[in-house]
């Protein structure tokens, strides 16, 4: 299969998982297909990418992350371009899937999950940090006040 063959699969095959989160959090069925499956074989298909690249040989030697220069070397390699991108969608969708399991621990309302999750998936790291904070201002707001004192009120 070509390098862009396996990037087109590997982009359609997290959307199915996305739109559960986005659009059925609370069924059982949609942390075991995103955390439990797809994120699985996504960690599986980085480490074959990353054996089949250093084995193949080909100029290609074993992925050195201590310069820029040679992470952009693995970079310049299409397989090595798919590994990458493999590795940011695993991880952005193991967050996406951790922030819906902790806000619904955290009672925090889904609607407001949706905008972190469309940016965990669109930019990582960003819709993280976006549910952290709005994780903590939710969180000032329940202990600020509790419950019985609020009855009182």
């Amino acid at each position: 299969m070509s390098a862009d063959q396996l990037f087109q699969y590997v982009n359609m095959s997290v959307l199915p998982a996305w739109l559960l989160l986005v659009f059925l959090p609370r069924w059982r069925f949609t942390q075991l297909f995103a955390f439990g499956l797809v994120v699985p074989v996504l960690a599986v298909l980085y480490l074959s990418l990353l054996i089949h690249l250093t084995a193949a040989g080909g100029g290609f030697e074993a992925p050195d992350f201590s310069t820029l220069e040679s992470v952009m070397g693995l970079m310049s390699n299409e397989y090595g371009f798919v590994a990458g991108w493999v590795h940011y969608l695993a991880f952005d969708l193991f967050v996406g899937a951790w922030i819906v399991r902790d806000a619904q621990a955290n009672r925090v309302p889904h609607l407001l999950v949706i905008v972190p999750l469309f940016f965990t998936f669109m930019a990582g790291p960003f819709g993280l940090l976006l549910y952290l904070v709005m994780r903590q201002v939710m969180r000032r707001e329940l202990v600020a006040v509790p419950a019985e004192l609020q009855s009182r009120a």
